[in-house]
Order: structure tokens, then sequence, then C-alpha cells
């Protein structure tokens, strides 16, 4: 710490108190004598310590990086057009979707997180049907996937079984559409919440629409996706098939939508909402832990 000594033991612990909330770099210098020759050695290492991302907020991206299995050569800048905050750049495959595409995203150190959010909205139909997702320190060793994800939209907010710590996350196309290339605008994670999540089963159909629940501590938010307008209804029901409530029940527009409301949680308890458009009908399993 500038020109400060620390200490000069060889076995007692170094302690430090940081003097920003944020983050910090501070160079650590060590010097030994060589008995044998006379001659003093040095060495030095910086370390950058920054404060952990408060649970259940998106994990902040600074000196993250993503690559893809290919990349589009009108996005030279690759999977970093996905991490800019910028909704008009884009990581694009430059290829039509097919079975084992991947993208990898590089958190820097292992994190704990919760949930994915993979946004493609503006790129039409430049989404996969059905997405595996990969975790783990160690790119070569991720074998086994830690959730499937079937959402079929371009707002694909994925939650998790169960919090995951890792520095990777993969995601590999398992069924793609036509011959529409892979594109993701941002993408985001969340750190793992300290309060009770309600985890939910995203599903969709050919049809192209879906839904998706998430609930953090007394709301809920659905997120849903029609692929042209139409009437769209929106159901609750309790795990006995007793229609509690009716969420939405209107017209939309094509594209992505979601509805928050307010609702009241004692215990443990599975809900279920039902999408019902154009003739068809999806249900969204969601569970929420105390």
């Amino acid at each position: 710490k500038g020109d400060e000594l620390l200490t000069s033991s060889t076995t007692s612990p170094l302690t430090y108190t940081f003097t920003n909330s944020e983050s910090e770099d501070i160079t650590l210098y060590a010097k030994a004598s060589d008995d044998s020759s006379h001659t003093t050695k040095s060495q030095s290492v910086t370390v950058h310590f920054s404060a952990p991302d408060a649970p259940g907020s998106m994990i902040k991206r600074d000196g993250w990086m993503a690559t893809g299995s290919t990349v589009s050569p009108n996005a030279p800048e690759g999977g970093s057009s996905a991490l800019d905050d910028d909704p008009a750049t884009r990581w694009a495959s430059g290829a039509a979707m097919s079975p084992g595409m991947w993208f990898l995203l590089d958190m820097g150190y292992p994190r704990s997180f919760d949930q994915i959010t993979v946004d493609g909205t503006g790129s039409g139909s430049d989404f996969p049907l059905k997405l595996k997702v990969f975790a783990g320190n160690d790119t070569a060793n991720m074998k086994t996937p830690i959730v499937d994800s079937d959402s079929g939209s371009l707002l694909n907010v994925i939650e998790l079984p169960e919090a995951v710590t890792a520095q990777y996350i993969k995601l590999v196309v398992e069924e793609g559409q036509g011959g529409s290339w892979w594109s993701i605008h941002e993408i985001n994670v969340r750190s793992a919440a300290s309060t009770p999540v309600l985890r939910s089963v995203a599903q969709s159909n050919p049809s192209g629409f879906g839904i998706n629940a998430i609930i953090q501590d007394k709301s809920v938010r659905l997120g849903y996706h029609i692929p042209k307008s139409g009437r769209v209804t929106i159901e609750e029901y309790t795990l006995d098939g007793v229609r509690t409530n009716v969420v939405f029940d209107g017209i939309c527009n094509t594209g992505n939508f979601s509805i928050t409301r307010n609702t009241v949680t004692s215990g443990s308890k599975m809900v279920f909402y039902k999408m019902s458009y154009d003739g068809k009908s999806v249900m969204t399993k969601a569970v929420l832990l105390r």
C-alpha cells in the first residue's frame, strides 16, 4: 500500500482493509535474501478485488468474454456484442442453426448464479426452439447439462433448478428452426438469490409461442411470446387443477410481453400458468420454495 510495510514476517498472515466498496487494485511485493549469494530477489503481483454482486441482481459483466462456434462476417466483434449493453448490436452465428452450435460465456472466475437471460429481441426468428445449458470451471469437462430450455422465444429467461457456481456457461442448440441464424443481442446472468424464488420451467410448442414465470418475494412476472397477433389468455391453476385467476385475456400484437402483479405466498406451493393462443395451449409449472 504505497510504501507502507504491511508485514515482514514469513509466517503471519497478511491483513488488508479495503477502502473502496466497489473494487480495488493492490500490488503485493515480496523480497527474499539468498544467503548463498547474498543477493536480494524480489517479485510482485497485482491483485484485483471486487465487491460481490448483491443476491438477486444481475452480475456485473466487466471483463467477461464470449465466443461462438461460428460468427457472422457482418458482426466481426463476435461475442463481445452480446455484452456491451447495446441492444442494437448482436452476436450472430452467420449460419443456419443446427444441433451442436454453441455460444460460450467466460465470466472470468466462478460465480454463483440461478438465472440466465438470453435476449435476441430485434432479430426476428433468430432463436433456437430448444437449448441445452452447460456450466463448469473447465470447458473440457462440461459433459452434463444443468438444464434444458425450450422457451422458443427471442427473450429466453432460463431459471435453473438450483443455484450453480461456475466460471463458464455454454449454450448448445438442440433444435433450431428453418434456415434462421442464431442471434444474441444481450446475455445476462443473475447472482444467486438469497430470497425465495419461483423456479419455473418455460414451455413452448412448434407454433412458436411460450410462457415463463418468475416470482421473487411478493410479485410474479409472467413473460410470454407470440409469433403473430392474436387473442391470448393466461390462467392460473392450483396443483389440484382448480383455476384461481384469469391473469390476462385480450388481443396482443406480435412479440414479447410481460405481466407483473402482486401475489401472496406462505409456505411452499406449486402453481401452474396456462397460456392459450391460436387454438392451442401450453402450461408452465412453477414451485415456490420457502
